[in-house]
């Protein structure tokens, strides 16, 4: 259909057939689908997971800068955030993958403001609408808000973060109304997970051990006796949660906070320090 000039519209081999517009796992309006009309299929699938890998090193360091790091930090800062547990997840996850690379860019242009960085950081926005994950862009909302609101206002915080959903919104229209169509006889709108399906999502406080200690507790994939150790505690281990992967990161991030709050609590008002 995409050689035809279509988007495809339904796939008839998966589950007795199944929409494939307004899916948000099939990316139906992703310009990397294009990969597929000039390469293998294999080639184009792992090059849309290579390219946005690359791209949310680059998107964080973009962001980093627009914090005010001085090159090596926002070096790092790529670094650690295309190399966390977190971002190699979404690695597993053809949809989540596109949101974690361009939404550094939407706060890296939101906190330049004006008409120009406002259109920019939309245009992002509207790339992470149309990659299809609309939950993770939802939950990405949450720190978009905090760096605009941070740098220009509540006021003109808040309307620029209206202002660059609005335009992510009209440019993802497409993926939006499409997914609108199928939403409602969905399994996920149309029906609630099943008890012992809900159970295995539950958070149990004890597994925040694992943050200091990876796997302290046992390994969470393999049931006893290689599984979790402390059964009795733990009834149902809950999924893998990638805290203790970007604990390195959320370290240094940590001492850095502490030296600056530090030097710049013993600087005159007047003064400034600015640090990595």
């Amino acid at each position: 259909m995409l050689r035809q000039g279509k988007i495809p519209t339904f796939n008839p081999h998966w589950g007795l057939g199944q929409p494939f517009r307004g899916n948000p796992a099939s990316l139906a309006f992703y310009p990397s689908n294009l990969l597929y009309l000039v390469l293998p299929t294999i080639t184009a699938f792992n090059l849309h997971f290579c390219l946005h890998w690359l791209l949310a090193g680059l998107t964080m360091a973009l962001l980093a800068r627009r914090l005010g790091l001085a090159p090596p930090g926002a070096l790092m800062a790529g670094l650690v955030y295309f190399g966390s547990g977190w971002m190699l997840t979404n690695l597993t996850f053809y949809n989540l993958i596109t949101v974690a690379a361009w939404w550094p860019a939407v706060m890296a242009f939101a906190l330049a403001g004006g008409k120009r960085g406002t259109a920019l950081a939309g245009l992002c926005c509207g790339m992470a609408l149309l990659g299809g994950g609309p939950i993770l862009a939802a939950l990405g909302l949450v720190p978009l808000l905090l760096v605009a609101i941070g740098r220009h206002g509540w006021r003109r915080g808040t309307l620029t973060v209206v202002a660059i959903g609005a335009l992510g919104m009209a440019l993802a229209m497409p993926q939006v109304i499409a997914t609108a169509r199928v939403l409602a006889f969905s399994v996920r709108a149309s029906s609630l997970p099943e008890v012992n399906q809900a159970a295995g999502f539950v958070f149990q406080p004890l597994r925040l051990v694992e943050a200091i200690l990876p796997f302290s507790l046992g390994w969470h994939g393999y049931p006893r006796p290689y599984g979790v150790w402390n059964w009795e505690w733990i009834e149902r281990a809950p999924y893998y949660l990638s805290i203790h992967s970007g604990l390195v990161g959320l370290w240094l991030a940590v001492v850095a906070a502490r030296r600056r709050w530090t030097r710049s609590s013993s600087r005159p008002a007047s003064g400034r320090w600015r640090i990595c």
